[in-house]
């Protein structure tokens, strides 16, 4: 779903200038800027979900934060460096029930900020959904060897389909088309996970 440029500037109350002061200064992907033709002529146009996730998270982050810490803070990339069993012990999301899962599947001990990221989505949608860790554990081992190729603008969600649970890795922008038998039951956004992260565990990733 989009929102106009208009119809975003008047449900945050932020200005014509800071949105484009945050895009100049990469708070903002200047690929969510989406022009498209309207009754007036052309108006911009943002993915509404990610935008409006996005300025909250600059909102928030303002006060505390300069403007290059924050770019770092909410920019898809993340350190190329292996995250410990000690380090994972400061992530509060985690429990010891999902670590053990990760170590018996991934059958290592250090991880990737990336594989920390699906740990930490993996332990949301167990307890949302309320799947066993045996559940869990199979849905990481059907992406196992796909962690390594996510990148930037994607998305990881959970359905169903006769009993049995699948995850999907998939670009943001666009919709999931499905029979009717294939439930649709949990998604998240990678890149907002990671942004998040970076805030709670600073230096972490």
């Amino acid at each position: 779903m989009m929102i106009s440029k208009k119809d975003l500037l008047a449900m945050t109350g932020i200005s014509y200038g800071q949105l484009y002061r945050w895009k100049r200064e990469r708070l903002i992907p200047e690929e969510w800027f989406i022009k498209q033709s309207s009754y007036t002529g052309q108006e911009t146009f943002f993915p509404r979900e990610q935008i409006l996730s996005r300025i909250q998270s600059i909102q928030d982050m303002k006060d505390r934060y300069s403007l290059e810490e924050m770019a770092k803070i909410l920019s898809p990339e993340i350190k190329e460096v292996l995250v410990t069993s000690d380090d994972l012990a400061e992530l509060k999301e985690l429990q010891v029930s999902t670590l053990a899962i990760f170590h018996s599947v991934m059958e290592k001990d250090s991880f990737t900020p990336m594989e920390v990221v699906i740990m930490v989505l993996l332990a949301r949608m167990q307890n949302e959904k309320s799947l066993d860790d045996k559940q869990t554990g199979e849905l990481l081992l059907g992406i196992k060897n796909t962690i390594s190729r996510i990148r930037s603008g994607m998305m990881l969600t959970l359905f169903q389909s006769h009993e049995e649970y699948h995850l999907l890795l998939s670009p943001e922008q666009g919709d999931l088309l499905f029979d009717d038998a294939i439930e649709l039951l949990w998604s998240a956004r990678i890149d907002e996970t990671l942004s998040t992260l970076k805030v709670q565990y600073k230096g972490l990733f």
